[in-house]
């Protein structure tokens, strides 16, 4: 009786392509968002404004005396308006917490005033 050889066939290995990579970058606004920001945060019957070039610079001028409650924040561009309830634990994110929180209340607030 003769032998007979098995034939092993090798997996085919498929050799990974690199996709292309996005660039981020800055949100382009409508021409008619370009003009200067302005936001108030009522707490409580206290009402505290500022303005600023970006939604952000808003953000960070903003210095409540007391920040340990609900409150309304309240973002206007030339016509348009936006309001945002906030519960205490975004109040505290907000303010004491990192930078991240922020971001993500700019974006949402962006995405509100269009």
């Amino acid at each position: 009786m003769k032998k007979i050889k098995k034939i092993v066939k090798k997996p085919i290995v498929k050799k990974p392509t690199a996709k292309p990579v996005k660039v981020v970058s800055e949100p382009k606004l409508k021409p008619e968002l370009k003009s200067l920001f302005s936001i108030s945060l009522n707490i409580g019957g206290e009402v505290c404004k500022t303005q600023g070039n970006t939604i952000l610079e808003c953000l960070e001028k903003l210095n409540p005396s007391t920040w340990k409650s609900k409150g309304i924040i309240t973002l206007t561009n030339g016509g348009k308006k936006a309001e945002r309830y906030l519960q205490v634990k975004q109040m505290r994110s907000l303010f004491k917490g990192n930078k991240l929180h922020k971001l993500v209340l700019v974006k949402l607030l962006g995405l509100l005033l269009r």
